[in-house]
């Protein structure tokens, strides 16, 4: 039992996943009520058939937690299925799936992330992504991009380093973001993190130009594809990605990085700056689809480094990053 136990939770947390899209805000009706309602309770009965199997000892975890979701399936369904049902149903269940994604991880095994939608995490992703062109474009030299994107990755890795080390920082640290985090960003690295990894590695590798090409990917167009996708989104892709937000992330990645290229770039046509912008968004959206790595890291870098190879190929002049610019190579 103990080899088929968590490969049965892991395909009834997909389904929970599932659930708690159609619970989003974004994507809420309240025609479907009927239906999550009856998804749910079947789902409580896979439950309930898991759990009576009588499992290994080494499962007793995931008893343990088939048992609570079937207490949370049935406080939701006794809930009346308004919006404001919807939200006390989504927090709970919540909760649950975190519980099982933290169980299921120890075990080797992965369900799709929680990353419901959250208004506030895309303003401050705007806000960021604006400000950050600012001081890249206005301010800041090749050493000035360095000291501060490595201060800001040097700060966040020592978050890291506590709270995953010290279990009394970490409540502290995710209450302070609280309003812009993922649920379950209590126990992975966080996504600010990896975004501040990334701008080292811009402010290493590219120069002004190259490093507001690849932040303007990701301050733009990763929250508009999350907007667009969590509320129009209907063909899945991978990733738990849809079609209309990475439609979204193409079209929006293209408009930012084309303008970028064509005010603050070298003298070009603005069909040559749009041939930047294609070539900066697509691979960055094909990435955020599959990569591996966190798209707060792939995402940026990827767009920066393809938007280079497109100005070689363009026959643009390049500059390069910090290390270049102590020689006083790139500005």
């Amino acid at each position: 039992m103990s080899d088929t136990l968590g490969p049965a939770c892991r395909d009834l947390g997909v389904d929970l996943h599932g659930v708690l899209q159609s619970l989003d805000p974004a994507r809420y009706r309240a025609d479907t009520a009927a239906l999550l309602r009856a998804r749910l309770t079947a789902m409580a009965g896979r439950a309930r058939a898991l759990r009576e199997m009588r499992a290994a000892q080494t499962d007793a975890d995931l008893v343990q937690w088939l048992g609570s979701f079937e207490a949370e399936a049935a406080t939701v369904l006794d809930v009346a299925p308004d919006r404001f049902g919807a939200r006390r149903a989504r927090t709970r269940l919540a909760a649950a799936y975190d519980a099982l994604s933290r169980q299921l991880r120890a075990r080797a095994l992965e369900v799709p992330r929680n990353r419901p939608t959250n208004y506030l995490r895309n303003a401050y992703h705007l806000a960021n992504g604006l400000f950050s062109l600012w001081l890249i474009l206005h301010i800041l030299t090749p050493t000035g991009r360095m000291a501060v994107a490595g201060g800001m990755a040097a700060f966040a890795w020592t978050c890291e380093l506590l709270r995953h080390n010290w279990p009394p920082f970490n409540p502290l640290i995710m209450k302070l973001f609280n309003g812009m985090s993922h649920p379950d960003e209590v126990y992975r690295i966080n996504s600010a993190t990896w975004m501040c990894t990334g701008l080292v590695v811009l402010a290493l590798s590219f120069d002004a130009v190259g490093c507001a090409a690849g932040v303007a990917v990701a301050g733009f167009a990763d929250p508009v594809a999350a907007l667009v996708g969590r509320r129009w989104g209907r063909i899945r892709l991978a990733g738990a990605r849809t079609l209309a937000g990475s439609t979204a992330f193409v079209v929006v990645g293209t408009v930012v990085v084309t303008l970028v290229f064509a005010l603050y770039g070298p003298p070009m046509s603005l069909g040559t700056a749009l041939v930047l912008g294609l070539s900066a968004a697509i691979p960055a959206a094909a990435v955020e689809l599959w990569a591996p790595l966190d798209d707060n890291l792939s995402v940026p870098v990827t767009a920066a480094l393809c938007a280079f190879g497109a100005r070689l190929i363009c026959g643009l002049p390049v500059g390069a990053g910090w290390l270049a610019g102590l020689g006083g190579v790139a500005g």
